[in-house]
């Protein structure tokens, strides 16, 4: 029994010497970098961190990680237990700012808003759509913001009038020459093509 015993609390120190080890390195990159946002492949002295802090987060969903060392790791700057999910919550309040400066929630494909490459995690957010990924109560916060679409083309199309409606506007007429550009998009080419799309 008392051998048993012995061997118990030899195994325990030793998975808290180990936890702390990787603690120990989380830190180091903390104080290195600023924040516990590790990348999955990132490695702090030839150990793979990365791996390690993902399986403190599947252990918490499991309820097998102790109370004080979740306590720990909400200590310190930047953890989060969901990456994923955060990374959604930037790519959507970066949209609404995109939409409040623009009036519609129309990002091209290039678009990018603080550096957050807004137009590509839009496009994201249609494929997961298309898929059937996509979480029923994101969805709804996408179609709740003005002019979104889950189809680009059709989006395209109507950033691409829109141009065209302002062309109008300001010349009186709808006969676009075949080079001009308007804000930077070819409008010229783009009403050729819709009339060639008209007389097929």
């Amino acid at each position: 029994d008392d051998f048993a015993r012995a061997l118990e609390l030899r195994i325990v120190e030793q998975a808290t010497e180990s936890w702390e080890f990787w603690f120990g390195l989380l830190n180091a990159y903390v104080d290195r970098e600023g924040t516990a946002q590790v990348p999955i492949g990132s490695s702090e002295n030839g150990y793979a961190l990365g791996r390690w802090v993902a399986s403190q987060r599947t252990a918490a969903r499991y309820n097998a990680l102790a109370a004080d060392r979740i306590a720990r790791l909400d200590d310190l700057p930047g953890w989060t237990w969901d990456p994923f999910a955060d990374r959604w919550e930037e790519g959507f309040e970066r949209l609404v700012a995109f939409t409040t400066r623009q009036g519609v929630a129309r990002p091209s494909g290039v678009d990018t808003e603080d550096g957050f490459p807004l137009g590509q995690w839009a496009g994201m957010q249609r494929t997961a759509h298309a898929k059937g990924y996509l979480q029923s109560a994101r969805r709804a916060r996408l179609e709740g913001l003005p002019g979104w679409s889950w189809d680009s083309s059709e989006t395209e199309w109507e950033e691409a009038f829109q141009r065209l409606t302002a062309f109008v506007r300001r010349e009186r007429t709808s006969n676009v020459p075949a080079r001009h550009i308007e804000s930077g998009f070819a409008l010229g080419t783009w009403v050729s093509r819709q009339r060639g799309a008209g007389r097929s």
